[in-house]
């Protein structure tokens, strides 16, 4: 398997179009699960329902990581209150 990309400066809602084109064109309809990796913003978590409804999202490691420093972080300003 190879991997391709998909960019422009536009709008989420043609975004959103291109890379379900793409999508398609490598062969969406065959797949038994469609996993997206986004970075866990709400627009890309909307975009993805809009254009891959039901695919399982996984937010990427690097964003992942900087949410659970911001929590430690909340958690660590409470405790001190």
């Amino acid at each position: 398997m190879s991997t391709t990309y998909v960019g422009a400066i536009e709008t989420a809602e043609k975004f959103g179009d291109r890379l379900e084109a793409e999508a398609i064109r490598r062969g969406l309809w065959n797949a038994e699960t469609v996993v997206v990796l986004g970075d866990g913003a709400v627009w890309v978590r909307n975009l993805v329902e809009q254009h891959f409804y039901g695919a399982i999202q996984i937010v990427d490691f690097y964003h992942a990581k900087n949410i659970c420093i911001n929590y430690y972080n909340y958690y660590l300003i409470l405790k001190k209150s």
